[in-house]
């Protein structure tokens, strides 16, 4: 059985048919009519590396299948949505009520959101830092110039946090995802309460791009999708408030403070079905093979319970 997990945003219509032509198209596809095209995707710097391996292991069962990966971001994603240039859309933020607005204004129906993925912000220093954790008060002091969870000066130096006093006295270089990122908006949200970041802020345009940064300046932190562990850096963890339990972002057992949901959008009409490739391709990602790619690249499956009453649990025969 599969079990697919799906949420829609205006209009349930358009995703009830997709998962009932999900349904009726299964991965059985026989070998006297293989599968071929293009599947494109536009979006999310931080989906690449799983779409990336969803679509290695689905051009495996069907080699005539090209992928086209273009990830310049969320808001990338958005827009490309919107213009009608992409079926397929990953986003590691939510889409906005204006983007969603503009969306049905071009096209007449709503767009389909599909949960892919509950994701954990990663906060993390070089290796030699002999810093542990952080309260998101002291964190929002390092990345924000307005400091909207009340500390009461800028942390410039470690040297001002106990932990690393004795350390260093160098100024703390901050590493970000670029403003076009899901994450650094997500970043924004649920570390920095809304606030500003500062200026001296360094961004840089990839996951990747972030981790090797700090793992390459001692004196550093950033921030990025957990999915991106490396083990040339180390990861903090995280309390909510000062007497509050440590949280850390691999601990799947506790609440993590920068947990967020990442996203597929579907350009999907209501009268017409996607073209079969890119069902197969859906219907392989909640596959369970496709899930057990999404739990070995360190992101969690959706639960029932994460969603309550906006999660919709359809099941389909697999054969």
């Amino acid at each position: 059985m599969l079990r697919f997990c799906y949420r829609g945003i205006a209009l349930s219509k358009s995703l009830m048919l997709m998962l009932v032509l999900i349904s009726q198209y299964t991965l059985a596809v026989t070998e006297t009519s293989p599968l071929h095209g293009v599947i494109s995707t536009v979006g999310s710097d931080t989906l690449s590396r799983l779409i990336s391996q969803w679509s290695e292991a689905f051009q495996q069962r069907h080699p005539q299948i090209l992928l086209e990966l273009h990830t310049g971001g969320s808001s990338s994603a958005a827009t490309a949505l919107i213009s009608g240039t992409t079926l397929l859309a990953p986003m590691s933020r939510r889409m906005s009520s204006q983007e969603s607005r503009q969306f049905q204004a071009n096209h007449g129906y709503a767009v389909t959101e599909v949960s892919l993925a509950e994701d954990r912000i990663a906060v993390f220093v070089h290796p030699n830092n002999p810093l542990n954790h952080l309260t998101l008060t002291q964190l929002d002091a390092i990345f924000s110039s307005t400091r909207l969870r009340g500390h009461s000066t800028q942390l410039t130096h470690w040297n001002q946090l106990q932990a690393s006093a004795t350390w260093s006295n160098r100024h703390i270089a901050v590493f970000s995802r670029s403003v076009t990122s899901g994450t650094y908006g997500d970043f924004r949200e649920l570390a920095l309460a809304g606030g500003d970041f500062i200026n001296r802020l360094i961004e840089l345009p990839g996951s990747i791009a972030v981790v090797r940064g700090v793992a390459a300046t001692e004196n550093a932190i950033g921030f990025a999708s957990v999915a991106y562990q490396d083990p040339n850096i180390k990861l903090l963890s995280l309390q909510t408030q000062a007497a509050s339990p440590l949280s850390h972002p691999l601990d799947s057992n506790a609440p993590y403070p920068l947990a967020r949901t990442l996203y597929l959008y579907i350009n999907q009409p209501p009268d017409a079905p996607l073209p079969a490739h890119y069902l197969a391709w859906l219907q392989f990602i909640f596959s369970a093979e496709g899930q057990a790619i999404l739990q070995a690249s360190g992101l969690r499956p959706l639960t029932v319970n994460r969603h309550e009453t906006q999660l919709q649990i359809f099941e389909a025969d697999a054969s």
